[in-house]
């Protein structure tokens, strides 16, 4: 069982690889960096107006991706973009989600929609939509399709009649919503109904790294900027992660459950790390309303407003909560509607808003290290690992959202930066080797040396973290088969020539370090196939640096991979790509010794450069 077990996660994340699909990972740094290109076989497309872009998804019979020319796209009240054929990434072509509207007749009370989505994995990225009769976007499911796997990010949605971002239908899985903007440029002006991000009967959805800003109603309150509920069939909506957002002068800030709702409206959710500034009408900071095992950790709130309660805890179905190090002005209203009892943890209300940056704005960073009460008085936790800035905890934790390293963070704005900013590549530090920095589970590398000890699966295990690899793999690109050897196998193993790529296994749950040695290689060659291989960069190959310098020197090659944690072990499972039609932005440093995919057009030799 043992044996078999390691392959499939193997695979697993191979199959990340070949047909990106995107994990949610709840412990990921900050995700607002430009998105990857397409992957290797995908059908890339480039339109400049509405019509076509529906016929391209209409058109589709697998992956493809469907670059956005700059310029409006005009839907109106009987038409607007409907994608129901799955594998489909809609995006900007500058990556600049200012250059691309997708543009309504008003917010008025009538119908349309700037995208309705209906298929599963789907990426809409890099636009902005506004002004439609009823949302931006909206998610649901025909009746016997699952809508699962949706990603979206860095766009820009306002002004539409009813909710901003729209889900519907119940029981759609693995969301996540990040680094983008809900807004109204006023108030709202036909009645009240409406949120910023609505999410109906969903499951393991996040919403991050965004603003939601000015959710209000005409002439009474409207709904909480962000609200996870169940879905009218009863279908309980749960795992939500809402992290790293800033809600600024909404009527109510974040709400896990709705009280109209019957029931238990949700399970297992985590608030953490963000800031909800309120003004002088808003009501509540957050709410948890018939939500057990929730968990609300380290947000800042900020409400001069009228309702006198910035954290409630309502209705009896609402057990098992843990409330811990939020900051605060005005008082929590616990155990309203019902008794819930829920557990309070090293939280601090706070009397002046002298102690943050820029209040007014909704900066609500710390301005001082020297808060007795808050800096260094707050209590750790496992689903807590870094603060609003991905900034790292160091020692005991501050009470609220940001962690004060000494300097302040500026709040981002919606005036939409473009996501794709080149990047300069560093340079790779001069000197010897420094070796493998190997975490726990699965590494890509190779034996960089040539050393008679090291030319046996059966040795390498033993000498690699002073035992504590169990498992290697090679892979195979006529077969396209992995080949392994563990610890439980017998003899020496196969023959591993200098240079081999491997997928090693350390057991355990921290990282360590193998710097093997040897005698200097001064040359190799690797024969590849045509389509996907495994190479590694030598450590005599100075000359090639990054992703875009492997890729121009290996012959007939249109796309490389790098397993994220071989720069942060904390990063997912999972791979950064660059391909011929990736934006420097999208770069990335390579590093000696490391093993790497390539996809190339037609099978041949490479032969790594010396230097």
């Amino acid at each position: 069982m043992y044996k078999n077990a390691l392959p499939v996660y193997l695979m697993f994340c191979i199959t990340l690889l070949i047909v990106m699909v995107f994990s949610v990972d709840a412990h990921s740094i900050c995700s607002c960096n430009s998105l990857p290109g397409p992957s290797p076989g995908e059908t890339v497309v480039t339109v400049n107006n509405a019509a076509d872009l529906q016929d391209e998804i209409d058109n589709a019979t697998g992956p493809k991706t469907i670059y956005l020319q700059n310029g409006t796209y005009y839907v109106d009240t009987s038409w607007w973009i409907t994608v129901t054929n799955p594998d489909i990434t809609i995006r900007s072509l500058s990556g600049n989600r200012d250059d691309v509207t997708i543009q309504g007749e008003g917010m008025g009370p009538k119908p349309g929609f700037g995208i309705q989505v209906y298929e599963s994995r789907i990426t809409i990225a890099d636009l902005t939509i506004r002004n439609v009769g009823n949302h931006a976007i909206q998610v649901s499911k025909l009746s016997s399709v699952q809508t699962d796997d949706l990603l979206f990010h860095n766009i820009r949605c306002i002004d539409t009649g009813e909710q901003v971002f729209k889900s519907s239908g119940g029981n759609m899985y693995n969301g996540i919503i990040e680094c983008s903007v809900f807004e109204y440029t006023s108030t709202m002006n036909e009645g009240c109904y409406t949120n910023g991000i609505d999410l109906v009967g969903t499951h393991d959805w996040i919403i991050r790294d965004c603003i939601i800003k000015n959710i209000k109603g005409f002439d009474c309150l409207a709904g909480p900027a962000i609200l996870v509920w169940p879905a009218d069939s009863g279908i309980t909506s749960s795992g939500t992660i809402v992290e790293r957002n800033y809600v600024i002068d909404c009527d109510m800030g974040i709400a896990l459950g709705n009280a109209w709702a019957a029931g238990i409206n949700h399970t297992d959710g985590i608030v953490r790390n963000n800031f909800i500034k309120g003004y002088s009408d808003s009501d509540f900071g957050i709410a948890v309303i018939k939500a057990t095992n929730t968990q609300v950790l380290n947000n800042t709130i900020y409400s001069p407003g009228s309702w006198p309660y910035s954290i409630e805890v309502q209705f009896s179905e609402s057990s098992n909560c843990l409330i811990m190090n939020n900051l605060y002005d005005e008082p929590m209203w616990l155990n309203r509607f019902g008794s819930n009892n829920p557990t309070l943890t090293t939280n601090y209300q706070y009397s002046s808003s002298s102690i943050f940056v820029d209040p007014s704005a909704g900066d609500l960073h710390l301005n001082s290290g020297s808060y007795a009460s808050i800096n260094d008085t707050g209590t750790s936790s496992p689903h807590r690992i870094t603060d609003i800035d991905c900034e790292s905890i160091v020692s005991n934790p501050d009470i609220g959202a940001d962690e004060y390293h000494g300097s302040s963070t500026v709040t981002p704005t919606s005036t939409n930066t473009p996501v794709f900013t080149p990047t300069p590549i560093p340079t790779p530090t001069t000197g010897p080797w420094p070796g493998f920095q190997l975490c726990a589970r699965l590494n890509l590398i190779s034996v960089p040396f040539d050393n008679e000890s090291l030319k046996k699966a059966g040795s390498i295990l033993t000498v690699i973290c002073s035992g504590r690899a169990d498992a290697l793999w090679r892979y195979n690109c006529i077969t396209k088969n992995f080949e392994s050897w563990t610890t439980l196998d017998t003899g020496d193993g196969w023959d591993c020539s200098p240079g081999t790529p491997l997928w090693v296994n350390i057991t355990g749950t921290t990282m360590c370090t193998w710097k093997p040695t040897g005698n200097p290689i001064a040359s190799l060659s690797y024969n590849l196939c045509n389509g996907m291989n495994v190479v590694s960069l030598p450590v005599f190959s100075t000359s090639i640096n990054s992703a875009d310098d492997l890729l121009s020197d290996i012959p007939g090659c249109n796309g490389i991979w790098r397993w994220k944690k071989d720069t942060n072990c904390s990063a997912s499972a999972g791979f950064d790509g660059f391909f011929t039609i990736s934006l420097p932005s999208e770069n990335f440093i390579l590093f000696y010794g490391s093993g790497y995919w390539a996809n190339v057009n037609s099978s041949g030799t490479w032969t790594p450069p010396n230097p």
